[in-house]
């Protein structure tokens, strides 16, 4: 299981931050503005990033529209194979977001398929996310997968073990933050978090979860400095390896 970070894209004074991190461990780009990538060309974001290579995921802001959806996916797709990234994540939270890019799924299909890419669909909406499933296996070859993203509205372990189990052949990213019980978001490792971190990691290494498990902090709200970033995936990545060592056991 590899532990990833997510970093949050609002504009250029981004790059140097992931050019920072990407030295320490895996990272995915977030890019939550649509604007953002529609008024910077490809080598506007690719060249600042030119020779990074642990970059594992490339989160993209979801469009409405009919006219570029395609064209939008395609220069995206680009910008994912100029980092030397597979894997696309368009992000749908609501029906309306999920039926538009439906219409658009056989064309989609062919477009990731002719270049090599996956494009992973992440919600959390739960519903939402159980038809989506049910859609993306319609279609072979590994194109489709899916991000699980756990969010405050289900810390609960036991509705995650049940996300996990019905979606765990197309999962490639389960994205975590914590959580107070005031549903605040918090540090991963946090005294007052509701999600029990040692807990959860030894239920993805003891079924084998072998893909990605991202730390989620920007999106959700919580911004450290560089340094406390680091140090907490430090202590995650050790916690990871000393649970997995005692199962090997």
């Amino acid at each position: 299981m590899n532990i990833v970070y997510s970093v949050l894209i609002k504009g250029t004074e981004a790059f140097k931050k992931i050019r920072y991190l990407n030295e320490y461990f895996p990272l995915e780009l977030n890019i939550a503005n649509s604007a953002f990538l529609k008024e910077n060309g490809v080598g506007d974001i690719t060249d600042p990033l030119e020779g990074l290579n642990n970059i594992v995921g490339f989160k993209i802001a979801p469009i409405l529209d009919d006219n570029t959806i395609l064209e939008y996916l395609e220069k995206n797709i680009i910008i994912s194979d100029e980092l030397r990234c597979k894997r696309i994540i368009y992000s749908v939270n609501d029906e309306g977001s999920y039926l538009f890019i439906k219409k658009y799924m056989d064309d989609i299909f062919s477009l990731f398929s002719s270049y090599n890419a996956i494009l992973v669909f992440e919600s959390k909406n739960n519903k939402l996310l159980k038809y989506i499933y049910r859609d993306i296996t319609e279609y072979l070859g590994g194109v489709f997968k899916i991000s699980l993203n756990i969010n405050n509205l289900n810390t609960n372990m036991v509705k995650i073990i049940k996300n996990i189990q019905n979606y765990f052949r197309l999962i490639d990213f389960i994205k975590v933050c914590n959580y107070n019980r005031d549903e605040i978001p918090v540090r991963i490792l946090d005294k007052s978090s509701v999600l029990n971190i040692p807990v959860f990691l030894n239920y993805l290494l003891g079924i084998g979860y072998e893909k990605y498990l991202v730390i989620n902090y920007e999106e959700e709200g919580v911004f450290l400095p560089l340094k406390e970033i680091i140090d907490d995936m430090t202590k995650i990545d050790e916690l990871s390896k000393s649970l997995q060592e005692k199962i090997m056991l």
